[in-house]
This record gives C-alpha cells, sequence and structure tokens, in this order.
C-alpha cells in the first residue's frame, strides 16, 4: 500500500513537471497569429512567401496557393539560449498551425526531453543503391523520428542518415509542429488548385497549338 503511494506521487510529480508542447518559443500553434511577426520586425528578419497561382514560377510548389494561407521564414533566431535557422512559419487566416525549423542546435533534443518528458521514438530503415566515381554500393539510410506530441497538435524532431548523389554520407535533423487537421485541410486545398492552375496551363497550351 505503501508503494503505491509512493508511486503515486512520482507519477503526480512526473506530469505536473513535464509540459505539454504547443510551439517553440514565442510561436505557438493555434494560438500566435500574424500581429506576432509585426510585434518582431524590429528584432528579426522575417520574409514572407508571397501567395502564387502560376505554375511557371520557378518556387511556385514551395509558395501558398491559396490566399488564406500566409507563410513566413526566418533565417536565424535564438530562443532560450539556443540557435535556430532556416524556420518556416505558416498561417492560415491569419493563425499559426504548422511550424518548421530546418537547423536545430546540438542539444536541442536534450533540452526537449527536460522540459517535456521523453519522447515516443521510432525508426525506419531503407536499402539503397547508390553510384559514385568509383563504383556502386549498397548502403542502409536511417530515420529516427522522437515524437513529442500527437493528438490535435502534434509535434516531432527528425534525423536522419542518407546518401547523395556522389554516396556520401549525409545528416539531416529538424523539428516540425503543425495543427494535424488544419494541415490535412491545407493539402487538400493546394493539391485542388494545383490541379486547377495544371489544367489551366495544359488548355492554354492546347489552344495555342490551334490547329496542329
Amino acid at each position: 500500500m505503501k508503494s503505491s503511494f509512493i508511486i503515486g506521487l512520482v507519477l503526480i510529480s512526473f506530469f505536473s513537471y513535464s509540459q505539454q508542447i504547443n510551439g517553440i518559443g514565442p510561436f505557438k500553434i493555434n494560438s500566435s497569429t500574424t500581429s506576432l511577426i509585426d510585434s518582431l520586425r524590429n528584432e528579426i528578419y522575417f520574409t514572407e512567401l508571397f501567395f502564387s497561382d502560376n505554375v511557371d514560377d520557378k518556387n511556385y510548389y514551395d509558395l501558398p496557393k491559396i490566399k488564406e494561407h500566409r507563410k513566413f521564414k526566418i533565417d536565424k533566431m535564438a530562443i532560450a539560449s539556443m540557435n535556430f535557422g532556416d524556420i518556416e512559419l505558416d498561417f492560415l487566416n491569419d493563425t499559426l498551425y504548422q511550424i518548421v525549423i530546418n537547423t536545430l542546435p546540438d542539444n536541442f533534443d536534450e533540452n526537449m526531453k527536460i522540459k517535456y518528458g521523453q519522447p515516443s521514438v521510432s525508426s525506419e530503415t531503407k536499402k539503397i543503391t547508390c553510384t559514385s566515381s568509383i563504383s556502386s554500393y549498397e548502403r542502409e539510410e536511417k530515420t529516427y523520428t522522437s515524437t513529442y506530441r500527437k493528438d490535435k497538435i502534434e509535434a516531432s524532431s527528425v534525423f536522419s542518415i542518407y546518401y547523395n548523389n556522389e554516396c556520401e554520407k549525409k545528416f539531416f535533423n529538424f523539428f516540425m509542429a503543425y495543427d494535424a487537421k488544419k494541415q490535412s485541410k491545407i493539402d487538400m486545398l493546394e493539391t485542388q488548385k494545383d490541379n486547377m492552375n495544371k489544367k489551366a496551363k495544359d488548355d492554354k497550351k492546347r489552344k495555342a497549338l490551334g490547329e496542329l
């Protein structure tokens, strides 16, 4: 009975200490709005990737396809004495629904565990054949995903080991947090817009060909 009481106290202490993640620094999913961008402009340089429906735009597939979707990028930013880089912020109707950080500090996952507790870790292995200037080689690419939250909001960091076109071993580590329902909605709407734009482009080409 006494041991059960002690275990209960430990669990209460753990869950009261661990917090539920909903973003990074000032950027909170379903809470932060585009007004935050304006308030930080004097401290941090932002770039907005503007809406485009031109399939000939060289950056078309990286740009928002619907006007309700606004996307901002930050080259670098310090948060909690850690340096982050290549940050992408996506807003739907002026509310943040996704954040992606493509350059993370070395101690990122260690600090995440301290604040949010142990994540759920999964791994995936893929066998590939890559070719260098000398020969072809069989290699294994691995991806490790540490999931800190998976409900309405999903948050995880991903570490990948992969090989480039020259068969050189490379590493890639990024973090993302997003509202899964809103992300699904955006994907659906932007896929529809992609298809419409491609059809319009093909129709224009056919019309230009005339009676060929």
